[in-house]
């Protein structure tokens, strides 16, 4: 009988990989091992097995994602290639546009476009942090690094195409500068020769135009002043910061009990 129990003890290993050991004293227990991380492949090719969950990762699962995802990449290349077309003739930009861009701020809006993409990044990273947090001994506050890399890798393959543009709204802002500098600096001669002379002149105060025309003018130097030299503003950089993190957001749970999130949940519910 002893013979027989150790000539199966192989296979019985073979067949149960989460044991580490087998006792093969009187009562036999299987001493299990300790919670370590599994390996980097996700599924192990069982011959045996065609239907198992390891070719259906290698045949359609894994295939499909990556088509997906260079699919989405090359649409990236090809916006890229259109904004460098673009950006090649000289555009006239207007200085005082009200988008702070030139008039190009319609571009940097485009750009939300993409917030698949930089979802599907986060997927990928929040797979990988889970990994480390579920099966290793780190924590969610050890990932802060990789989530700000995260983030700021997934602004730069967004943001980067628009960069075909700084140089010519960097020209126009300095132009408007110049002409709106050199134009506030000829009106406030004349409004001050006008209304803070030796002479009161004759035309009232109050109602007159001119206090009107200078405020614009100061309003029209301050939009040549603010403009940005990237065609991208902050109400589309937010939402394109935000779409890599919501994937990784559940896993911000994992540094509370269950316990005390549930009673958090209740207490705000009653």
């Amino acid at each position: 009988m002893s013979h027989r129990v150790r000539s199966e003890g192989p296979r019985i290993v073979r067949k149960q990989p989460k044991l580490a050991e087998v006792d093969l004293g009187p009562t036999m227990r299987a001493v299990p091992t300790s919670k370590s991380p599994p390996p980097l492949r996700l599924a192990r090719l069982d011959p045996d097995s065609p239907l198992s969950i390891g070719w259906w990762y290698a045949i359609i699962g894994l295939p499909v994602f990556q088509f997906v995802l260079f699919r989405w990449y090359f649409l990236l290349f090809l916006w890229s290639q259109f904004l460098w077309r673009v950006s090649r003739p000289e555009l006239k930009l207007e200085a005082t546009h009200p988008d702070r861009a030139g008039g190009l701020g319609f571009v940097g809006s485009a750009t939300l476009g993409f917030w698949q993409v930089l979802l599907a990044q986060g997927v990928l990273s929040a797979a990988i942090m889970a990994r480390g947090i579920f099966y290793g001994d780190t924590t969610f506050v050890r990932y802060k690094l990789e989530i700000c890399v995260l983030i700021g890798v997934s602004l730069l393959w967004v943001v980067a195409p628009l960069m075909t543009f700084v140089p010519l709204i960097a020209r126009a802002k300095r132009a408007g500068r110049d002409a709106y500098g050199f134009m506030s600096q000829w009106y406030v001669l004349e409004f001050g020769h006008k209304w803070l002379g030796k002479r009161w002149p004759s035309e009232r105060l109050l109602g007159s135009s001119d206090i009107q025309s200078l405020a614009d003018l100061g309003n029209a130097y301050q939009v040549v002043k603010a403009m940005h030299v990237i065609p991208i503003g902050k109400d589309a950089v937010a939402p394109l910061m935000v779409c890599p993190l919501i994937p990784a957001a559940p896993l911000a749970l994992t540094m509370l009990p269950v316990d005390q999130i549930l009673s958090h949940l209740l207490a705000a519910v009653f």
